[in-house]
């Protein structure tokens, strides 16, 4: 199936409109990339309210349909090709040790990862729609409250039945498994038809219903609420009438043995209440800012939510779900900042276990210098003693480089993971130089003499070689403005637009 919902459908159906971006949409889009100035930034900079969400929403509408699996080009990341958003609820300071990935358009649950069991979401007559399959008839999805981990989403089938559906992620007493609850409303009145059935179909086979749950062996696998039954393959409710009718799914992540567990409101709202309470509680324990946007909050503390689940990892579900250098170590600072010293220290302990890769140079800066932050924000010297011994060894591998340079700057390096170039790079090698001052401030604070010096003076020879790196490759253009390419002592000219190249 497509992401428009091309799927065959009974003659008496409206077909799926093709949901179009508008000409003048995209002429809109295509100028300000061809133009040489930011002039969407300057627009809203001049504007009598400033840099606004309600002044950004009138140049981009709200991204939809998720990239492909890096590993294979040709696949969309979802069934639906719309995004997903992973939902945990992770132990301490180690991130989210499971995950369930809930598509956007509320058409699947994934388990762990985008090949991972899967729970799809089938509506409409004889339960053959998928549910948000047609985008022209899906809703934009929203967040609970603007920002916590609650998706929330409203569909219209092709015969006019409209659902409200909502879904997260828990933990219940009765298993260990991360829990997705899903509660589904539909209302056949809009449409006066009838032969409308939910259906949620597991992607395991050889599944058996007992009681409310599907099992193989002793392991659970779903949980449903009063009025399903299992054909075999899908969970099937009924719907129509004179009233709404709201359904209840729990689908475990990992398939285990569980205590009996009815699932009904009271139950799915107990869960939901124990999510609010968990994610509200994690977010009291770092910094609050308040600014007039409350788009702008709500942003800050989903992003909060988002690292305190993937702390070093680069992305969860999928092949980036990895340590990234440099995005992981500034992640851990950043939070860092908010105060969440534990899961600052925690990324910084596995960025020392990483050996060096793509950029070795930046990747030893980018240690040193969280290192330096983390003690300059919470004087931990536990960690100090612990990481000191490998920042040494760094402090001795960029001293070599620096020695043996004419012009007194590290190696080349890869330009990018995703071009091919090796260069002088003026922001892995600035970011060396501070972490190299940044910690001999560290060392001298916590007695290491003979660390301090050889820092200070490596950082103090590493910044006048790269200052004189950048005067050499420095541009004056004709409006007044400097010219400073990343890839320093290079052929690269100034750029008529950011687009202009792929660098």
């Amino acid at each position: 199936m497509g992401v428009n919902g091309e799927r065959a459908q009974p003659a008496d159906r409206r077909p799926c409109p093709h949901k179009r971006l508008s000409r003048s949409y995209i002429g809109s889009v295509q100028r300000a990339l061809l133009a040489e100035q930011d002039v969407w930034g300057n627009a809203l900079i001049r504007s009598r309210a400033g840099p606004t969400y309600e002044g950004v929403r009138r140049y981009l509408t709200p991204l939809l349909l998720a990239g492909h699996v890096a590993a294979d080009k040709g696949k969309l990341l979802t069934d639906s090709g719309v995004y997903y958003l992973p939902f945990g609820q992770p132990f301490g300071a180690r991130g989210a040790d499971s995950a369930a990935l809930h598509v956007a358009d509320g058409s699947q649950i994934v388990s762990e990862r985008v090949d991972g069991r899967k729970l799809s979401v089938d509506v409409g007559v004889h339960g053959r729609e998928r549910y948000g399959s047609c985008l022209a008839r899906l809703a934009s999805p929203s967040l609970y409250s603007g920002y916590l981990p609650i998706l929330e989403s409203r569909y219209t089938d092709a015969a006019g039945v409209r659902y409200d559906q909502e879904s997260f992620a828990a933990r219940v007493p009765q298993n260990h498994s991360l829990v997705s609850f899903v509660r589904l409303t539909v209302d056949t009145r809009p449409a006066a038809i009838t032969g409308v059935q939910l259906r949620f179909t597991p992607s395991v086979a050889h599944l058996a219903a007992a009681g409310n749950r599907l099992v193989r062996g002793r392991s659970t696998y779903l949980f449903f609420g009063a009025g399903g039954r299992f054909d075999g393959s899908s969970v099937l409710y009924g719907a129509g009438g004179a009233k709404p009718r709201t359904v209840y799914l729990a689908w475990l992540n990992h398939p285990s043995p569980s205590a009996p567990f009815t699932l009904d409101q009271t139950s799915y709202e107990r869960a939901r209440r124990s999510s609010i309470d968990y994610w509200s509680r994690r977010l009291s324990e770092g910094a609050t800012f308040v600014v007039p946007d409350k788009r702008v909050l709500d942003a800050e503390r989903n992003l909060l939510i988002q690292n305190l689940e993937l702390t070093w990892r680069y992305s969860l579900g999928n092949d980036y779900e990895e340590f990234e250098f440099p995005e992981s170590v500034d992640g851990a600072e950043v939070m860092g900042a908010y105060g969440f010293q534990d899961l600052e220290r925690a990324v910084l302990r596995t960025s020392l276990r990483k050996k060096l890769a793509l950029y070795p140079n930046w990747e030893m800066g980018e240690k040193l210098l969280g290192s330096a932050l983390h003690y300059r924000l919470f004087g931990d010297r536990s960690y100090i003693a612990e990481a000191t011994p490998a920042l040494d060894g760094y402090t001795a591998n960029l001293g070599r480089q620096i020695a043996a340079s004419r012009r007194g700057i590290l190696h080349k390096e890869p330009y990018a993971s995703d071009l091919p170039d090796s260069v002088y790079g003026l922001d892995s090698q600035a970011v060396v130089w501070q972490g190299l001052r940044a910690m001999a401030q560290v060392w001298s604070d916590t007695g290491h003499r003979s660390l301090t010096q050889r820092a200070r003076s490596l950082a103090a020879r590493l910044g006048a070689g790269l200052r004189a790196s950048v005067r050499a490759s420095a541009r004056k253009l004709p409006d007044g403005s400097l010219f400073i390419p990343v890839k320093l002592l290079d052929d690269e000219r100034p750029y008529g637009a950011l687009t202009a190249s792929r660098s």
